[in-house]
């Protein structure tokens, strides 16, 4: 699920949208295979009261299991990891949301070349410009 277009600034564009890694559902999606296959394998034991209990117990792990599989998909995917033109996002939760967002300190327009004003030299670069207007500097001496 895309991060909501009805979040961003007038004038913001996404560049990354991004989930956390799909290992998350490893652990829990491996738990209900592996229950499922208990709940498969008692199926064939024998007759009686042990056969019951087990598969009872087995099949209230396998549901608990799955239910924690959905909780864990559902937190995977409110989860939003952003990169915008003006800020980093990350915000998570299913009911009650909470989040960090982290504005842009660099706007460099065009004519700054996306550079931060005050970046520059400005001292030697003054210093450069004089010494290149004083009669006494000569260029051919100095390569």
């Amino acid at each position: 699920m895309p991060y909501p277009q009805r979040l961003l600034n007038r004038g913001e564009h996404i560049n990354l949208d991004l989930h956390p890694h799909w290992v998350v559902f490893v652990k829990p999606g491996s738990v209900v295979v592996i229950l499922l296959a208990l709940v498969v394998y008692a199926q064939q034991l024998g007759d009686g009261w042990f056969k019951t209990g087990v598969v009872r117990v087995l099949l209230v792990a396998l549901l608990l299991s799955l239910i924690g599989l959905v909780a864990v998909v559902l937190r995977w995917s409110r989860t939003y990891f952003v990169v915008t033109s003006q800020r980093v996002i990350f915000r998570e939760g299913v009911l009650a949301r909470r989040g960090v967002e982290i504005p842009a300190l660099l706007h460099g327009g065009g004519q700054e070349r996306e550079i931060r004003s005050g970046t520059l030299n400005a001292p030697a670069i003054v210093a450069l410009a004089t010494a290149a207007q004083d009669k006494s500097y000569d260029a051919a001496a100095i390569a």
